[in-house]
């Protein structure tokens, strides 16, 4: 890989109780930047001086004299100040060493204030046609990044080419720093160019307007997790209701632009773009119900999302027996810090189960298929064609991904052998008696133990 460059994004509130700390942080940063980074000149053809001036857009804009490419940008969208930091240094340098040493820089702006909407960095670097690419950029991330984040890339279609995008921070749903790869082929570094950072006009780019109202929505459900937990511990579970559908509209607003910003140039559904939609998704889906329900999560609290590997669990809803089964089985990987999603999770209020089931099973680390008879009927598309439609519809998207991309899938579709149940009741398109599947002898912590071992292992 050449031309390993550093682009971060500041995304920070113009109003609210954190306004006044955010602006006293962007001031110095923009100081750091100009004193002791050396962005000190103008930047040709944006209208815009050098220090921040009131008013909307781009309000100043400043970059490091010589031959590589230092820029650095404020600007007002709405509610929110951006600040906008590129370090380009010299193409041929290597890019593990680079980056780490442009994170470094970063880091002299100092931590955001507190109450930052949230900020994004994405190492850049353009391939040569490097064979294992991936291999190259587990290698080159500084601190390596997540586990198994390189299986997961976001490709993004530019003209001629595409652009293949990785997140490498821990998942968390409220996280406020992210950290992003993207690399395109040398002849695509204009394009590349044009949909993360530049457009040549001052604007914000297509990936640059979504990671700003992702940043808002992490943020929403940040202020949404605190309101919660206090109301909570006083007691008062029902007096933020009214602060919810103000958010609630908030939310749809921030969800509704954050689908149209990448919309056209969205190829896959994997990677960090997919997440951020899926997020937006759940998050909506979550408010409805807490509002539907009248007293927020007070009588049936949805779990904590938790930062280890995200798992689907599917399963036939055979007997009352079996059901409560699962839910053990699920309740055990959640104390092994697996962040699952089961139906049985969520409040008994109405829902579109089978958005719910699309918008999690395309994006999940794994997938578990927990054998029963009725799921080897099911899943082999047997049976009365008029009975368990929810069960159908979902091993019906299985067999889809299966088909569509079996080397992936087949390592994240792990068939699940509870107590009590048999090989014999895999479905077939497992290929129960020909790969591997995972015995659970006992509903504990060390009976669910061959399950943890392979989604702990993946890289």
């Amino acid at each position: 890989m050449i031309a390993p460059a550093l682009l971060a994004y500041f995304h920070l509130p113009l109003e609210g109780r954190h306004a006044a700390d955010a602006r006293a942080w962007l001031d110095e940063a923009w100081r750091v930047l100009g004193d002791e980074l050396g962005f000190t000149e103008p930047v040709p053809g944006l209208g815009v001086g050098v220090d921040p001036h009131d008013g909307s857009g781009l309000l100043a804009a400043r970059q490091r004299p010589g031959e590589e490419v230092w820029q650095a940008s404020v600007r007002l969208e709405h509610d929110v100040h951006c600040l906008t930091v590129m370090m380009a240094p010299p193409r041929d340098q290597d890019c593990a060493r680079t980056w780490t040493a442009l994170e470094a820089d970063l880091a002299r702006l100092g931590p955001p204030s507190p109450g930052v909407i949230g900020e994004t960095r994405i190492l850049l670097a353009l391939s040569n046609g490097e064979r294992d690419l991936e291999a190259t950029l587990r290698a080159a991330v500084p601190g390596g990044g997540t586990v198994g984040w390189s299986r997961r890339p976001e490709r993004l279609a530019v003209p001629d080419g595409v652009v293949r995008v990785w997140e490498t921070s821990p998942p968390a749903d409220d996280r406020v720093v992210r950290r992003l790869v993207a690399v395109a082929s040398a002849d695509l570094e204009r394009h590349l160019d044009r949909l993360v950072w530049t457009t040549g006009d001052g604007e914000l780019t297509p990936l640059a307007r979504h990671l700003m109202h992702a940043a808002k929505l992490r943020y929403q459900i940040r202020v949404f997790l605190r309101d919660r937990a206090v109301a909570r511990g006083r007691g008062e579970a029902e007096a933020i209701t009214p602060a919810l559908r103000v958010m609630r509209r908030g939310v749809g607003i921030i969800v509704e632009n954050l689908g149209r910003a990448v919309s056209g140039a969205l190829l896959s559904n994997a990677g960090p773009v997919a997440d951020d939609l899926a997020l937006g998704t759940w998050f909506v889906t979550r408010l409805d119900d807490e509002l539907a329900a009248g007293t927020p999560c007070c009588e049936q609290p949805e779990p904590a999302r938790l930062t280890g590997p995200d798992v689907f669990i599917s399963y036939i809803h055979d007997s009352e027996e079996h059901k409560k089964d699962v839910r053990a089985f699920a309740d055990l990987l959640r104390d092994h810090g697996v962040n699952v999603h089961l139906d049985a999770y969520y409040p008994d209020v109405r829902r579109d189960w089978y958005e719910w089931m699309l918008n999690r099973v395309p994006n999940a680390d794994y997938v578990v298929v927990v054998a029963s008879p009725m799921c080897r009927i099911v899943g082999d598309a047997g049976g009365d064609p008029a009975r368990n439609h929810g069960g159908r519809s979902e091993m019906g998207i299985l067999r889809e991904l299966l088909h569509s991309d079996r080397p992936r899938w087949t390592r994240r579709m792990l068939p699940v052998v509870l107590p009590g149940r048999s090989v014999d009741d895999i479905p077939l398109f497992l290929q129960p008696h020909t790969m591997d599947h995972y015995l659970i002898p006992s509903l504990t912590a060390a009976g669910v133990k061959p399950v943890l071992v392979v989604m702990n292992a993946a890289d």
